[in-house]
């Protein structure tokens, strides 16, 4: 469960170093459960040490799933790159 606020700046201008699968110790950390219709959410890794993910709200009632549009306005969800690609490509 989100137990505190950071504020935006620690954010802005961090880069992204990796995009992976939670692992099973950061799942254990929030409680969560995988399998069924749950698969582990993916993480943002900050250059700054900040580790960023998804969940279905704040108050941690379960793993949600990173979601954005490109430029072209297309819908798109991040997916770890083992899985089978299923649409089309975002206009980045």
């Amino acid at each position: 469960m989100a137990q505190g606020q950071i504020k935006v700046a620690l954010i802005l201008g961090a880069k992204i170093v990796a995009i992976r699968p939670m692992t099973k110790k950061e799942a254990d950390q929030e409680g969560f459960e995988f399998g069924g219709r749950h698969d582990a959410p993916m993480v943002l890794e900050l250059d700054n040490g900040l580790a960023i993910y998804a969940l279905a709200d704040e108050e941690g009632n379960g793993p949600g799933t990173l979601v954005g549009r490109d430029r072209k306005g297309q819908s798109f969800y991040v997916t770890p790159e083992s899985k089978t690609e299923m649409g089309t490509e975002v206009a980045l």
